[in-house]
């Protein structure tokens, strides 16, 4: 008889199946764990998101509501900071009492906050940017408002708002005087032909070449429906450029200012 053969025995071969799986095992654990860590992430980012918009829309509801109550009946006039002497806040804008009950009235500014006052200097820590002009030259301001605290059952936040008044600024979308005769003729000698927009900002003179007929006027006003339209149709000019207009220009120019024929003495 012939001797019968032992199987050859492979040693350690259950032991190297073995830390195969666990390493597998840490493998598909970690990623379950990252997995997780991200869609908790993303909940609590979605949520965030979330709750600054409900307070944007908050902020934007209250803003509207605090124009309407304060510059909606006739007897109001409306201007900036800057006619006060603000140096702080000189574009915040300001709702006064007009008739002959309120020749004393105080103003209301139209921002956000307990009691705001345009000569308080505000900071990163209790006040949001809401305007920021491309330049640091001292005349171009930034815009700010107060902040006011929203408290949730979970999420804290927080909101500030401006009311800008585009009435008084100087519109750039008013259309070229056209040739008149007569008495409409004399009667318009009497004030400016042309609104004279290169002697608006001399600095950046060249920049408004077009928009005069002193400079071979090429540019429609009329046609001039945003401020983004207007550094299309404006030149670079040196330091400033042309689509920094927007930005640049933003407490200065409007295409869209509008004013009411209202009686604000007798409403």
């Amino acid at each position: 008889m012939k001797p019968t053969q032992k199987p050859q025995r492979r040693d350690g071969f259950a032991l190297v199946v073995t830390i195969s799986m666990m390493v597998l095992l840490v493998v598909v654990v970690v990623a379950t764990l990252s997995l997780s860590t991200i869609t908790l992430r993303s909940v609590d980012r979605d949520s965030a998101q979330a709750v600054a918009r409900a307070n944007a829309r908050l902020a934007l509801m209250l803003a509207i509501g605090h124009l309407q109550k304060e510059a909606g009946p006739d007897q109001r006039v409306t201007g900036s900071a800057e006619i006060v002497g603000s140096d702080a806040n000189p574009y915040w804008t300001g709702v006064w009492r007009s008739g002959i009950d309120n020749k004393n009235s105080q103003p209301t500014w139209l921002v956000s906050g307990p009691n705001p006052d345009p000569e308080t200097t505000l900071d990163d820590a209790n006040s949001a940017v809401l305007v920021r002009p491309p330049s640091t030259e001292a005349a171009r301001r930034e815009v700010r408002a107060e902040y006011v605290s929203v408290e949730g059952r979970q999420l804290d936040g927080r909101y500030a708002y401006w009311v800008g008044d585009e009435g008084t600024k100087v519109r750039i979308d008013v259309g070229n005087p056209e040739e008149v005769t007569g008495y409409e003729r004399i009667g318009r000698s009497q004030s400016p032909r042309e609104p004279g927009f290169a002697a608006f900002d001399k600095k950046h003179r060249a920049m408004w070449a077009g928009f005069d007929s002193d400079y071979n006027d090429s540019v429609d006003r009329r046609t001039l429906v945003s401020m983004g339209t207007v550094a299309l149709a404006a030149k670079d000019s040196g330091d400033l450029d042309r689509d920094e207009i927007p930005k640049y220009y933003f407490n200065d120019l409007t295409t869209g200012g509008f004013g009411l024929p209202v009686n604000v003495r007798d409403g």
